[in-house]
């Protein structure tokens, strides 16, 4: 057996100390680790200064612009990784100690393409009988394709297995929540059209559960799942571009609540469900305002290409005239949102 090599990929934005913990952590286990860091100058320049000074060799460090969150910047950070199985882990995250001593065997002896982690939602050291979500983080750079969207499963070429139970990921419950306000600005563009809403419901319930090996599409269920989205939006005569209607909103964000609540154990928080989701499909429905029309076909573009694709946020050469024009900006999401709106009015010259 020829051991294979892998690459730790870390994204940070003014976590420096996390960031830093989790590097030490993965250390002994990583061939390389990268880290793209989109901190502010004096933190950036902290983080060289870190390497240095701690000798970490195999730590790897790019800058980006930051865009709020890093989902979009996955694939140019994948191609920054020089080994071909990639580990992805957030700052606020760790690896079981199982995981550690078994990711090598692991990833040196199968067949797949791609390997489902269990993560703990609300870890605290102790993941026995905790909520978690399946999540593909361990894979094959050349056999995964990462749109951009928030909190997406990546499209995986080849089979998918599941990891046992004490190889997991722990999302400690003491570092949540900082980016929830970047993530909350990005509702504006959580419209959707019925050929969407079918696609996205398939990604949330693979996050909840996630076949022994392939996609969820690719079973009874989500095969029943997909004819009845078909055979309901043609009862009601709307084509897959059109936008769902106030009551199909409600329908769709029913059924991925509901699935999260029977998995996190909490069945009476279904009753919750109607009160809270009414009052966020008014808002993502009235975002924008006069411009509520071109937020709808920002949102049905990006949904179906990507944010990756549709800013070219792949290269390295739009990495690096972003990073020029925005300088010393304060990035964010606000700034994401603002490229995405010149992109659409401008096309492809929006950069220039």
């Amino acid at each position: 057996m020829v051991e294979e090599k892998l690459s730790v990929l870390i994204f940070s934005r003014n976590d420096v100390k996390d960031a830093l913990a989790l590097i030490r952590d993965m250390y002994g286990i990583a061939d390389e680790i990268v880290l793209v860091d989109s901190s502010d100058r004096k933190l950036h320049l902290g983080l060289l200064a870190s390497k240095k000074r701690l000798g970490l060799a195999k730590l790897r460090i790019f800058y980006t612009v930051p865009l709020g969150y890093p989902d979009p910047l996955r694939m140019y950070a994948l191609k920054k990784c020089r080994n071909r199985w990639v580990l992805l882990l957030d700052t606020d995250e760790e690896l079981s100690d199982y995981g550690k001593l078994n990711i090598k065997e692991r990833i040196s002896k199968t067949r797949a393409s791609a390997f489902a982690i269990r993560r703990y939602e609300n870890y605290t050291g102790r993941p026995v009988g905790g909520f978690f979500t399946w999540q593909v983080r361990l894979f094959r750079k050349d056999r995964v394709g990462f749109r951009g969207i928030v909190h997406e499963q990546p499209a995986v070429n080849g089979d998918t297995e599941r990891l046992p139970k004490d190889f997991y990921i722990g999302h400690l419950a003491s570092l949540k929540g900082r980016s929830s306000t970047e993530y909350s600005k990005m509702e504006i563009f959580d419209r959707m059209s019925y050929g969407v809403a079918r696609e996205r419901l398939m990604d949330y319930f693979n996050k909840v559960m996630i076949p022994e090996h392939g996609n969820i599409r690719d079973t009874l269920l989500g095969r029943f799942l997909d004819r009845w989205q078909r055979v309901y939006r043609d009862l009601v005569g709307r084509n897959d571009g059109d936008e769902l209607s106030r009551f199909d909103y409600l329908v769709f964000f029913a059924l991925v609540d509901t699935g999260y609540r029977i998995r996190d154990g909490h069945i009476l928080g279904i009753l919750d469900i109607y009160a809270g989701r009414s009052k966020y499909i008014d808002r993502i429905i009235s975002a924008g305002g006069s411009g509520s029309g071109e937020i709808f076909e920002i949102s049905k573009i990006i949904n179906i290409v990507g944010i990756t694709k549709y800013l070219g946020l792949g290269s390295e050469r739009t990495i690096e005239r972003l990073n020029r024009k925005y300088a010393g900006a304060a990035g964010g999401t606000d700034l994401l949102i603002g490229l995405l709106k010149k992109r659409y009015e401008r096309g492809r010259r929006w950069l220039d």
